[in-house]
């Protein structure tokens, strides 16, 4: 994929969250809504078969550890004073680790059964936030193929079955997935390479992490909208999103590399400067706009027009990596029974990556966006 073309899909994918932003306030909601219960539960297990751990000595010595570990980042002076200290917390920090597994070790059947209970609170957490995403996917391929207003609740209990089935599948996939990248990533780079300069060591933890979450993006890229956009059976859509081909896994990879660094900057940013209250509003955005991502792709990989607004449609099918359609008049914007379900959008005024202007759409079609929802 060159670089024009995800370009394109950047600035598609970010006018159609844009255009789909109220969605982020359901996505919010529902969030926050998953995550009291699903913290309130973990709470009641922590509190019922961790309160001997957190009132033993080995879990004070590990909070100090930890204290000064977060000190180190704000007290030190020049980068070798950093080095030196961040070492020696770090250091402190591992020894008290040893010593909180000690003592767990004799308590081990509190803990088994705790982290049986919050791995699986994880997994409903994730499972139920899924759900809301999936319905999010049905939104907007509703509106980039035909421009319906899909209701956000109807979305979600029209396609509970088919997005529950979805969610049983990737859920635990994607974390064991992550389990074993964290691992990777420990082993390798603090026990392997733990001589090296404690910033090399960061420095290639987060650039191993972005790595591999960019990896799994890629290869799950063409999986959900396979399903919602063609109706494709769970496991037909699961091989023809993990078999594809070189290009197009290189392009993928490219986009979600830059995409994941995107959002790694603005969540972190927006966090420092508003006190985190900001990420109410710039992590379930960060959600949406890669489910836009995912579907650009698709609809791009598969050569098919799509609405980026009421009268803006993109067709990636021209050689130099797809034109833009603009409707300029609008009592001539398209129907349902000019867009056909695969997304496929009718002739209208093409302007290029320029802007410039070319024949205009047919008319006979309503002249107000919400008949067509």
């Amino acid at each position: 994929m060159v670089a024009g073309e995800s370009k394109v899909r950047f600035r598609n994918s970010f006018r159609l969250l844009m255009n789909n932003f109220k969605s982020t306030y359901v996505v919010l909601l529902f969030r926050l809504i998953v995550l009291l219960i699903t913290g309130t539960l973990a709470a009641v297990i922590i509190t019922s078969n961790v309160q001997l751990l957190l009132e033993s000595d080995e879990a004070a010595t590990f909070a100090s550890a930890l204290e000064k570990v977060v000190e180190t980042f704000f007290n030190s002076g020049s980068y070798a004073e950093f080095d030196e200290m961040f070492r020696v917390a770090v250091d402190s920090l591992v020894t008290s680790i040893g010593g909180i597994l000690a003592f767990l070790n004799s308590h081990l059947a509190e803990v088994v059964f705790s982290c049986i209970g919050l791995v699986l609170l994880y997994l409903v957490n994730g499972f139920l936030n899924g759900l809301v995403m999936f319905a999010f996917g049905n939104t907007l391929h509703d509106k980039m193929s035909q421009y319906t207003e899909t209701p956000f609740f109807v979305a979600f209990l029209r396609n509970v079955g088919t997005a529950s089935l979805y969610q049983v599948v990737y859920v635990p996939l994607s974390f064991v997935y992550d389990v074993l990248v964290l691992a990777v990533c420990y082993l390798l780079f603090f026990r392997v390479f733990a001589f090296l300069s404690i910033f090399f060591v960061l420095f290639f933890s987060v650039t191993f992490i972005v790595v591999m979450q960019a990896i799994k993006l890629s290869v799950i890229s063409d999986w959900m909208p396979a399903i919602i956009a063609d109706g494709k059976k769970l496991g037909a859509a699961m091989k023809e999103s993990f078999h594809m081909g070189k290009k197009k896994f290189a392009g993928n990879f490219s986009n979600y590399l830059v995409a994941i660094y995107f959002l790694l900057v603005v969540n972190v940013v927006s966090a420092a400067a508003t006190f985190f209250s900001a990420l109410f509003i710039t992590l379930p955005a960060s959600y949406i706009f890669l489910t836009c991502m995912q579907f650009t792709g698709y609809y791009a990989s598969s050569g098919r027009k799509y609405f980026l607004s009421y009268t803006h449609i993109f067709d990636p099918n021209s050689p130099d990596g797809g034109v833009y359609i603009r409707i300029t008049d609008q009592s001539a914007a398209p129907d349902e029974s000019d867009v056909p379900d695969n997304g496929a959008a009718p002739e209208a005024e093409k302007e290029g990556q320029t802007g410039e202007e070319g024949n205009a759409l047919p008319d006979g079609a309503p002249s107000d966006p919400s008949e067509n929802a």
